[in-house]
Parts: structure tokens; C-alpha cells; sequence
């Protein structure tokens, strides 16, 4: 790897914040918008995962004043490292390419009408590391309070 892209990915801005009382991280990045015929356009990426919602990742696409919030399955984010992921109006996928980085691309929305975007894979990965760390793949569960969760399911049958 050439020192210009280890320094971009060690300068990436990577967070693992503990607060009262969930642990949580958070990724800030730049990604691009990929349009058909034209350049791919740069905006502001933040993933947020968390143990208070520990299947799930928080995206927040910023760009100027306009900002887009989505929610991703983690494991679709960490199945789309390897191949193609995803159902309905979310897939996601790697890209190798021949000049420059590899990436992910996501698409949010449905097929040809919904927005693709590319994370660079090494950003994406190093993150996912950090949020398997938190938590790994399986352990899910043992954050969620089954407490709550019924009665909260038990109120919406009664109410």
C-alpha cells in the first residue's frame, strides 16, 4: 500500500466512545456518490453503531444543508467485505478496481432509482473490526434487554 493511502486510513476518523451505558463507535468519512456519466460526487459519511441497537448501523449522508438518515443491517455491511449482500431497497457490494482503492458500494432505495454510494473498503473494514470488537457476530443479543422489548410488546397488544 503506497504511504499516501496508510496515511489517509490512519487519519480517518475513528471513534469508540463509552457512554452511561452503552458503548458505541463511530465512523466519519467522505464517500461518493455515484451518478451515471458523471464524476462520482464527494459528501460526508458517518456510521454509527451502538450496543443499544446492536444488529443494526445508523447512516447519516450529509452534503451542504441537505442530510439523508438510513439504517443498515450490520451484517449486511460486513457480508458486502466478501460479495454481494441485500434485498429490496438495500444491497450492498465490493468493487476491486484496476487503478486506485477497492470499495463498497451500497445502494439505498430501489433498483435504478435509489442512490449508490462507495466507502473505501479499507475504511469500511478497519471500522467493521471496531464494531466486532463491541460486539462479534452472534453476541448480538446479549446486549438487547428482553425485559423492555416485552413489555413494550405486551403495551402495543394492549393498547
Amino acid at each position: 500500500m503506497a504511504t499516501g493511502k496508510l496515511r489517509h486510513l490512519m487519519s480517518t476518523p475513528v471513534t469508540l466512545v463509552e457512554t452511561d451505558p452503552w458503548p458505541f463507535t463511530v465512523l466519519r468519512c467522505t464517500a461518493h456518490l455515484v451518478r451515471d456519466r458523471q464524476p462520482p460526487a464527494p459528501f460526508a459519511l458517518s456510521l454509527r453503531y451502538s450496543l443499544h441497537d446492536p444488529f443494526a448501523v445508523h447512516v447519516l449522508l450529509e452534503a451542504g444543508t441537505a442530510s439523508v438518515a438510513w439504517t443498515l443491517s450490520r451484517d449486511l455491511l460486513l457480508c458486502s467485505l466478501l460479495g454481494r449482500d441485500g434485498m429490496g431497497d438495500v444491497a450492498a457490494w465490493p468493487v476491486s478496481r484496476a487503478l486506485g482503492a477497492d470499495v463498497v458500494r451500497v445502494r439505498l432505495g430501489p433498483p435504478g432509482v435509489g442512490a449508490v454510494i462507495e466507502i473505501a473498503h479499507a475504511v469500511l473494514s478497519r471500522w467493521l473490526e471496531v464494531t466486532r470488537r463491541l460486539s462479534p457476530v452472534g453476541e448480538e443479543s446479549r446486549h438487547i434487554d428482553w425485559d423492555v422489548v416485552t413489555r413494550i410488546l405486551l403495551d402495543a397488544d394492549t393498547g
